[in-house]
């Protein structure tokens, strides 16, 4: 499975300390199951230290969309303070499901349930 992130991850309301609990439970995942994922995050440089053989920190670059368009999930855990969340909404569009917080936008959107998986604020259902 290829994941993809496209956020400010030194931005604290961006959701990195999040990004880091789910990069952590899914390589647990991935080492009972035998099973195996890739991660791109594009961002800036991190607050937080991420040590995953699964995940490449990239550079922020303005070509993002055919990155995303190609995921097969894009992950963005951001606090509750994104009033459209352009990142979910442009994988939508490209027919990518997500990973994300409970958005308040998300509850104003037509968004399938399938599409969508919903971490708690405190990643506690990871």
């Amino acid at each position: 499975m290829h994941l993809i992130s496209a956020a400010r991850l030194d931005d604290k309301t961006k959701g990195g300390n999040r990004t880091k609990i789910f990069i952590e439970a899914c390589d647990r995942y991935c080492e009972r199951k035998g099973r195996h994922y890739t991660f791109d995050i594009y961002t800036n440089p991190m607050g937080v230290s991420i040590n995953s053989i699964n995940v490449a920190l990239r550079q922020p670059r303005p070509d993002i969309r055919p990155y995303i368009a190609n995921a097969d999930v894009l992950v963005q855990l951001s606090n509750d303070m994104e009033t459209f969340c352009y990142s979910d909404n442009e994988a939508l569009e490209y027919g990518v499901p997500i990973v994300t917080t409970p958005l308040t936008v998300l509850k104003e959107l037509p968004i399938p349930e399938e599409a969508m998986l919903v971490c708690n604020w405190d990643m506690s259902n990871v």
